[in-house]
C-alpha cells in the first residue's frame, strides 16, 4: 500500500478557491444547493478530504441575472482554530462582475480601511475592488445554511474567540476573487490594528489572530502606494501567478504592453488584445490612473504554451484555469469543468 500522499498549502487553497466555482454553470442564485454540493466534493477531493469542514456560506450577493459574488468558509478539522474564507472568481455571466469590477479600473478611490492608520500612506485601489470588498463585508447565509445570518467577518471573529490557541484566518481565491482575496486580507490586518476600522466592518478579532492570504492569477487591486502599503502591512501574502497568464499582469503598464506578444512564436501577436491595451492604457491616462502589483517581486509558476490550443483568447483562458491545475500538480485531481457542471444530473432530471 502507497503512503497517503502530503498536499501543499497550495494545493489546498486552490482546490478550495475551485470550490467556489461549484455549479456556477448549473445552479446560479442557489446557495442551499451550492453548499450541498461544495460539502461533497470536500468530502471526496484528495487534497482536502478529511481535512476540511464546511462551516459557513456560501452567502451570495444577486446579480441582474446571476449570482454576483459568493464566497464561503471551512474549519481545519484536526486544528479548529483555523479558518479559511474562499471567495469565488469573475462570473463570466454576471454583467456586474465583468463591468464594474474587472472593468472597473478605470477610476480609484482610496484604501478607507487603512488609510490614515499610517500617515500618508493606504494608497487607492479601483473601485470596482472597492465595490467587491463593500460585497462580501455585507452578504450573510440564507435561513438554514451555515452560519445563517451572520457576516463573514462576524462568523470569522466568533470562531476566533471560541478557542484558546492562537486563531489561524486565511483568505483564498482565483482571478477576481484572488485580488478580493489579498484585500480582504488587509482589511482584516487593519481590523486587528485598528479599533475604528474593526467597529466598521462588525468584527473583533483576537490580538493574536494570524492572518495571512493565498491568491491566485489575480489582477491588480491598486496603484503603488496601495502595493506598498499592503506589502508593508500584509506579509504573509503568497501571490501565486503563472508567467503566461494574463490577468496578473492587468493593469500595469509593463504587463499591459506584453500580453499581446505573451504567447510568440508559438501563437502569433493578438491584434484584437493590442487594441484592447491600447484602449486601457488611455483609459487609465485620461483618469490619472495607474496600478502596482502587490508582492511583484513574488516568482511566477514556470508555465509553458499548451501546444493543442493555437487560438490566443482560448490559450489565455487555458493559461488562466488550467495552467495553474498543471502547474500545482493536480490534473486530473481537480477538474474544473466538473465543478462548474456540478448538479447539472440532477437539474437535467428534475426537467424531463
Amino acid at each position: 500500500m502507497s503512503e497517503p500522499r502530503s498536499w501543499t498549502t497550495r494545493q489546498q487553497m486552490l482546490t478550495l478557491s475551485y470550490l467556489a466555482y461549484v455549479g456556477m454553470l448549473t445552479t446560479p442564485n442557489d446557495p442551499a444547493k451550492v453548499s450541498e454540493l461544495i460539502s461533497e466534493f470536500l468530502a471526496s477531493l484528495a487534497p482536502v478530504k478529511d481535512q476540511w469542514r464546511f462551516v459557513w456560506g456560501p452567502a451570495i450577493k444577486p446579480g441582474l441575472f446571476v449570482d454576483q459574488h459568493l464566497a464561503y468558509a471551512v474549519q481545519n478539522i484536526e486544528r479548529p482554530e483555523e479558518i479559511v474564507i474562499a471567495i469565488r472568481g469573475t462570473n463570466p455571466l454576471s454583467i456586474e462582475n465583468l463591468l464594474v469590477e474587472v472593468g472597473g479600473y478605470a477610476e480609484q478611490v482610496a484604501w478607507d480601511f487603512g488609510h490614515g492608520f499610517v500617515a500618508d500612506e493606504g494608497g487607492r485601489i479601483a473601485k470596482g475592488v472597492d465595490q467587491g470588498i463593500a460585497c462580501l463585508i455585507e452578504m450573510t447565509p440564507l435561513d438554514g445554511l451555515p452560519g445563517a445570518g451572520t457576516t463573514l467577518l462576524e462568523f470569522a471573529a466568533s470562531v476566533a474567540a471560541a478557542h484558546d490557541r492562537d486563531p489561524v484566518l486565511r483568505v483564498t481565491g482565483h482571478s477576481l476573487g484572488g485580488t478580493l482575496a489579498s484585500t480582504m486580507a488587509l482589511l482584516l490586518v487593519d481590523a486587528l490594528a485598528q479599533d475604528s476600522v474593526a467597529a466598521r466592518v462588525g468584527t473583533t478579532l483576537p490580538a493574536s489572530t494570524q492572518i495571512s492570504s493565498v491568491s491566485f492569477a489575480g489582477f491588480t487591486a491598486g496603484d503603488a502606494s496601495f502595493a506598498h502599503y499592503s506589502d508593508k502591512r500584509l506579509p504573509s501574502c503568497d501571490r501565486v501567478h503563472g508567467s503566461l497568464d494574463t490577468v496578473p499582469r492587468m493593469y500595469t503598464r509593463k504587463g499591459l504592453l506584453e500580453t499581446p506578444g505573451l504567447y510568440t512564436p508559438e501563437i502569433p501577436r493578438s491584434r484584437l488584445m493590442q487594441v484592447g491595451v491600447t484602449l486601457s492604457l488611455a483609459m487609465m491616462a485620461a483618469n490619472g490612473t495607474s496600478y502596482r502589483q502587490i508582492e511583484a517581486r513574488a516568482p511566477a509558476l514556470a508555465g509553458c504554451v499548451n501546444p493543442d490550443i493555437s487560438e490566443f483568447v482560448a490559450q489565455m483562458l487555458w493559461q488562466h484555469t488550467q495552467g495553474y491545475v498543471d502547474a500545482l500538480e493536480l490534473t486530473g485531481i481537480v477538474d474544473l469543468i466538473e465543478l462548474l457542471r456540478a448538479g447539472a444530473d440532477e437539474a437535467e432530471g428534475a426537467g424531463d
